[in-house]
């Protein structure tokens, strides 16, 4: 195994882009319970240099590259969260604030475009797409007029609040973005639906080009709890969560990834 970057270099993260000219990844900000952010914060993105493997030293070779609050995006406050995660790995937390923050705040899945100039980032807490055109090989420190940030509009969840993006794919010069309607709000079932927009940012026009329910039965994830074979509503209240014995299971949905295939679907 070959470490890349280690925890205190870069934290949760969960979008990933490669620069394949300059074999550097760059790696995005994601809110996680029980697991603690980078040194940039939540709207931090991370940058790895691979063009040498092993790295030259045993923690990798990972460093921020730029944080979105520099550039007066907001990601959320993480300043007015008291997470309590200590240094022992034997001592249990609860991260209670952060419960009703993931898929909300910091951000979502990252992307990059064919000719590796321009990064894209979904913002959770705006809900938006963050654009960075960085350059090839990209620059440092990214300029100000080099950030730009479109609203993803709500396709008609019954609440809007309720709209949650969180996917990115960029395919030839559009982006492809997608997203639940989370049902919080409601609590009904009914009310949970993803989506999937077509982004032309030459036009700057969202086109939906994709919507299905998420009411199906998905399979069983616990084995004699019914409540896990389908999808629930986003809930702000833990003791939503049945339990069964000491193990709990409660699916909420994220539309976290999209792919295209070879021939383009």
């Amino acid at each position: 195994n070959i470490t890349l970057a280690q925890s205190s270099e870069i934290g949760s993260t969960w979008g990933i882009a490669y620069q394949k000219e300059t074999n550097t990844i760059f790696s995005s900000a994601f809110l996680k319970r029980h697991c603690g952010w980078g040194p940039g914060g939540l709207g931090a993105v991370y940058r790895t240099d691979v063009s040498t493997l092993p790295p030259p030293g045993p923690t990798g070779n990972a460093s921020l590259y730029f944080n979105l609050d520099v550039y007066g995006i907001n990601t959320g406050n993480e300043g007015s969260l008291a997470r309590a995660l200590g240094p022992n790995l034997n001592t249990p937390t609860y991260d209670g604030q952060v419960f009703d923050l993931v898929g909300k705040w910091g951000l979502g899945d990252t992307d990059i475009s064919e000719d590796g100039d321009s990064l894209f980032i979904v913002n959770l807490f705006n809900r938006s797409i963050v654009t960075v055109d960085m350059g090839n090989p990209a620059v440092f420190p990214v300029p100000v007029g080099a950030v730009s940030e479109v609203i993803i509009p709500d396709p008609g969840c019954s609440d809007a609040s309720d709209w949650r993006p969180f996917a990115l794919k960029y395919n030839n010069g559009h982006l492809y973005v997608g997203g639940v309607c989370s049902a919080q709000t409601s609590q009904n079932s009914d009310d949970l639906y993803a989506y999937i927009f077509e982004y032309n940012p030459g036009t700057g026009l969202f086109t939906e080009i994709l919507s299905f329910p998420l009411g199906y039965s998905k399979g069983i994830v616990l084995t004699g709890l019914a409540h896990c074979t389908n999808w629930n509503p986003w809930t702000n209240d833990f003791n939503d969560l049945p339990a069964g014995g000491i193990e709990l299971c409660y699916p909420q949905p994220i539309l976290s990834d999209i792919e295209f295939d070879v021939t383009g679907n």
